[in-house]
């Protein structure tokens, strides 16, 4: 279930207030606030009415002190699905990343949404990469006003994505080729433009992964 914990400057629990979706199963994997207070969350739900049971693509925004505003889910997909990283957009809006498909299998892709300040959807679009195996887990916006998506893709190798505010893929590429696995979990922009990522990485001589 997804709780939102308020807490005082000294670390102190002020409040908890259970935020889950439709009572039903569910995961908060990010979560942002805009200029205004409001708070984005993004992760999955999983619909008990459904058959087989899957993770669907959810996204709620919340008033300063918790109140729901507005909610959004996603059953489109026939496979599990989730939000991973959300971000405020300038018009009370967000956008969204993360994966489609299974998550532990290869089929997976990424997904980017954006919603209005009403929660009504843009648009969405899925990238499907060579060999499959998409899941975007970092959102952020760029210098240039664009954003940047990093994961994995393919055969657990890193990935990172840049496209413009509308979806259009700008450039992708895939690193660590010949490595066993690796994948990018956050990514950050610097002062001279260039890019910064952080993740995991296993050489096919190692049996654990090491910090990338």
């Amino acid at each position: 279930y997804i709780f939102l914990l308020y807490l005082d400057s000294e670390g102190g629990i002020i409040e908890m207030k259970n935020i889950t979706p439709y009572n039903s199963a569910s995961l908060g994997y990010s979560i942002a606030q805009n200029t205004e207070g409001n708070l984005f969350i993004a992760g999955y739900y999983t619909p008990p009415f459904m058959s087989p049971i899957r993770d669907k693509l959810y996204l709620t925004k919340l008033s300063p002190s918790g109140q729901k505003l507005w909610e959004y889910a996603n059953l489109s997909y026939p496979n599990n699905c989730a939000f991973r990283a959300v971000l405020p957009a300038e018009d009370g809006g967000c956008y969204a990343a993360g994966h489609i498909g299974n998550y532990a299998s290869v089929s997976g892709s990424f997904v980017l949404t954006k919603l209005n300040a009403n929660g009504i959807e843009n648009w969405i679009k899925i990238y499907d990469f060579e060999n499959g195996g998409g899941n975007a887990v970092g959102l952020i916006n760029t210098p240039d006003n664009c954003l940047m998506l990093c994961g994995r893709s393919g055969m657990y190798r890193a990935h990172l994505m840049k496209v413009k505010l509308n979806g259009d893929t700008l450039w992708n590429k895939q690193y660590f080729q010949n490595e066993d696995r690796s994948g990018f979990l956050k990514v950050a922009s610097m002062p001279d433009t260039t890019y910064v990522a952080i993740g995991s990485i296993k050489s096919n001589d190692d049996p654990d992964m090491d910090l990338l």
